[in-house]
């Protein structure tokens, strides 16, 4: 036998073997479908655990010394390992993860945003729309003497314990769904308990009050069993309402603020424990709009000014501990916690600011700054001894900083010379470089904060006399350009000096005072520019008051002031975007020119529109000429292009499945939809006889018809090119044209047909949900 003989021998005993191996595949594979078939079987009848199956799959043992033999098998000889997938608990008894386990699983995907509006969004809306239909059910049966008091009041706690009920019976299949019932149910009972006391006296006040509470409790206590932090958060609201639906208008404020303070130390332990952030939100918001609705209705210097700094202090210290140490465990704190610290000090800092001022204790203001100094001072000493978390250390040394240097204004309250001080700085950078010593760089940055902060004192007293001033020639626009000019020096010193093999400072130093110098700079020269842009048009509007039309000039000059600025503020970040993209690598210079053109969008959706409008208004009454409608195309240029160059920019920085990529396309073409809106509006009433009924008929109808054909063709471009963003700005806006509609017809109707609609749209609704939560494997099996 010659070695191509044997070669091809072998070949075919190797073909062979491979046939064996894959049918012995096959085999294994129907082996373990049929285990799976009767362990889920034997879980329905819940017999005994399998805890684990041992594996004795025979293995092809293949070498060289055996090519020539036939195949023969071997049992592999294994521990016995555990089948996770088929593992069987007792019926009543909760999985257990382990960290291992859960170290090991794959991570999960993120639940469809389809499956979140199907299964999760449309069943809270819907539960929503059912309790107000209820409501106004209630309501319409009073007023047509359909059922008497204790008929309607028992017929409300039915509906509530009927949803109850439902939900109960629903817990251990749809738990989620479950519990938005057990929601609607509670809140029936709330209402329903309220109306009883209040509408028809049936209850007195204490026997309300305790109702209440209980229900509170119970909502609390299924919050925690269901493990559904939404139940929690209606508890909450609930809890807050409480004191506000059976007031007796006793003027005892102080009363309800120690509720409140109960309450909030109560929801930060419950929140603590059960890792539920969104009641510390919650609680928050709600205690905030109430002192906040106080202080502006009720508060009274001379009777409440105690009260105004006391409570508000003690929320203050309340929630600035929830956010401290609700992550303190993981030695992280968010953004979003930073952001509350910040919130929470700066709306206390107002209410004492503004109780103090309206006392006349004006100069008490900066102990009271100097006060919120040292508290944040205390906590960033008690992160440094105890080295507990560098986030909050630096945010709260930040903070302390902040409120000590405005102590220290407002204690004062001086002026200086900001050009002389910009100059003072560039001369110490200068000297700093040329001297190589780092003390005068350091002393020159102090000087650009003051320098910056004499620039904005000169601002507010800069154009009094802005009808003698000249435009781009007055001595307050050149003092603030050369501010700019001086920090612009600084800049150019310094990358001079960065360029040497031994620079002054540390690069990452260098880069810090570079940025920040910078980002100066441009909010200095838009600052300078927009002024004079202000100064033109207020020196046009002085001249217009002397004429005989005074209202429409004005009115005039005024909007057209605000688009200028406008088309200013788009060119100005347009040309910070395109220089950006075309020189700067950093991502952060990027990122920052993008959100700057977030900015303009929004401002255009903002002021364009609304400017225009009142222009459009005045050329209908020939007050306005041609020339001024035409503006706004301008302004389309202008913010066109901002778009345009944000989208290469987007294009640049993030990716296909980035969160701004997709916040960019909703952006962009909701500022296509609402040109077209507005010039479809303009059309029909400059060619109307009667423009105002015209524009009404196409803001109610002809919008929302042009709203859904451009929503549609967002669905069908979606579907061709297998878009599922494109699809969702679709879906998006056609939510909006139906609330658009249902909100402007629904007051046109009568109270049954209300009742009705109402009704059938929540019990639609959570039909549509419950099939999405029953047939979500169905719907969302397809995956692009």
């Amino acid at each position: 036998m010659n070695q191509e003989e044997k070669i091809a021998q072998l070949l075919s005993r190797l073909e062979k073997l491979t046939q064996v191996a894959t049918q012995q595949q096959i085999e294994i594979a129907l082996l373990k479908k049929d285990i799976s078939s009767l362990i889920s079987q034997s879980l329905q009848d819940g017999t005994k655990p399998i805890s684990h199956v041992e594996d004795k799959t025979p293995v092809l043992e293949i070498s060289p010394e055996n090519l020539e033999e036939e195949p023969r098998f071997t049992q592999k000889e294994t521990e016995p390992e555990a089948i996770p997938l088929m593992q069987i608990t007792a019926p009543n008894s909760k999985p257990r993860i382990t960290p291992e386990q859960s170290q090991n699983s794959p991570k999960q995907s993120k639940e469809s945003l389809e499956a979140f509006i199907g299964g999760n969004l449309i069943n809270k809306i819907g539960i929503l729309i059912l309790v107000i239909g209820l409501g106004i059910f209630v309501k319409y049966a009073i007023d047509n003497n359909m059922v008497g008091p204790i008929g309607r009041i028992t017929g409300g706690y039915l509906a509530g314990l009927a949803l109850l009920g439902l939900s109960y019976r629903l817990k251990n299949k749809y738990s989620a769904y479950s519990a938005v019932l057990l929601s609607g149910g509670v809140a029936t009972l709330y209402f329903t308990t309220y109306f009883a006391y209040d509408f028809y006296a049936l209850l007195p006040h204490a026997l309300a009050f305790a109702l209440m509470v209980a229900i509170t409790f119970f909502t609390v206590y299924a919050a925690t069993l269901y493990n559904q932090q939404v139940i929690g958060v209606i508890g909450l609201v609930g809890a807050y309402a409480v004191p506000m639906l059976l007031s007796q208008n006793s003027g005892k404020v102080a009363i309800l603020f120690t509720y409140m303070g109960m309450v909030n130390i109560g929801v930060a332990f419950v929140a603590y424990f059960k890792k539920w952030s969104w009641m510390n939100t919650t609680a928050f918001a709600i205690t905030w709009i109430i002192v906040i609705t106080w202080f502006a209705v009720s508060f009274t210097p001379d009777r409440h000014l105690a009260i105004a700094l006391g409570f508000p202090g003690m929320f203050f210290l309340i929630f600035y501990a929830v956010f401290v140490f609700y992550q303190l465990p993981y030695q992280n704190i968010p953004q979003s916690n930073s952001f509350f610290i910040v919130t929470n000090t700066l709306i206390f800092f107002l209410i004492g600011y503004s109780a103090l001022e309206q006392a006349h204790y004006t100069h008490q203001t900066a102990y009271f700054s100097l006060g919120i100094s040292l508290v944040h001072a205390i906590v960033a000493w008690l992160m440094h001894q105890k080295k507990l978390s560098a986030i909050l250390f630096y945010l709260a040394v930040g903070l302390s900083l902040l409120f000590f240097t405005m102590s220290i204004d407002l204690y004062f309250n001086g002026l200086s010379v900001s050009l002389l001080w910009a100059l003072e700085a560039l001369v110490l950078c200068w000297v700093a470089i040329k001297s190589r010593a780092a003390f005068y760089i350091y002393s020159s940055v102090i000087l650009v904060v003051i320098s910056t902060l004499s620039l904005f004192q000169l601002w507010e007293t800069a154009y009094v006399e802005s009808n003698e001033l000249g435009f781009f020639t007055n001595r307050y626009f050149w003092s603030g350009m050369g501010v700019v000019f001086s920090q612009a020096g600084m800049l150019w010193l310094t990358k001079k000096d960065t360029s040497d093999n031994n620079p002054l400072l540390p690069l990452p130093v260098y880069s810090i005072f570079s940025n920040g110098l910078a980002g100066w700079a441009i909010l200095l020269l838009y600052g300078v520019i927009s002024l004079e842009i202000n100064h033109w048009f207020n020196h046009k509007i002085f001249l217009v008051s002397k004429t005989q039309d005074i209202f429409a000039g004005i009115t005039l000059l005024s909007d057209e002031k605000s688009i200028w600025q406008l088309i200013f503020s788009a060119v100005y970040v347009s040309a910070l975007l395109w220089i950006s993209k075309r020189y700067l690598k950093e991502k952060g210079w990027k990122i920052l020119t993008l959100l700057l053109g977030y900015v303009i969008v929004f401002a255009w959706f903002i002021v364009h529109l609304s400017s225009a409008e009142e222009i459009r208004s005045l050329f209908l009454k020939n007050n306005a000429t041609g020339s001024a409608l035409s503006l706004r195309y301008v302004v389309y240029l202008a913010t066109g292009l901002c778009l345009y160059l944000m989208y290469l920019q987007g294009q640049e920085i993030y990716t296909r499945k980035d969160f701004g990529r997709k916040a960019l396309s909703v952006l962009i073409h909701f500022f296509f939809i609402s040109v077209l809106s507005f010039e479809l509006r303009n059309i029909v009433m400059l060619l109307s006889d009667n423009p105002v009924k015209a524009g009404e008929r196409i803001l109610k109808a002809g919008t929302s018809i042009l709203w859904g054909c451009y929503a549609l063709g967002l669905v069908a471009a979606g579907i061709r090119m297998k878009d599922r963003t494109t699809r969702f700005i679709g879906i998006l806006l056609l939510a909006i044209t139906l609330i658009k509609l249902f909100a402007m017809d629904i007051s046109l109707i009568s109270r049954l047909s209300q009742i009705i609609a109402l009704l059938g749209l929540g019990i639609l609704l959570m039909i549509i949900s419950f099939l999405y939560v029953r047939f979500k494997d169905v719907i969302m099996s397809e995956d692009e």
